[in-house]
């Protein structure tokens, strides 16, 4: 299924809604190969403790 400009996606009904709301989140683009990404996440999350900041999931 896919989600396009505009238009609203199908809920299967087994599934539940859920919505959440995330004052504040973090992006990050990673440009290289899939096998850089595990000391990529390690690096992100060094920086961002550096900075005060700390890493939770909703």
């Amino acid at each position: 299924m896919r989600v396009r400009e505009g238009q609203e996606a199908t809920i299967p009904e087994q599934l539940e809604p859920c919505v959440c709301e995330l004052p504040r989140y973090s992006k990050h683009v990673h440009i290289g190969p899939y096998r850089e990404l595990p000391q990529k996440w390690q690096a992100l999350k060094v920086e961002l403790s550096a900075r005060g900041e700390t890493i939770t999931m909703p």
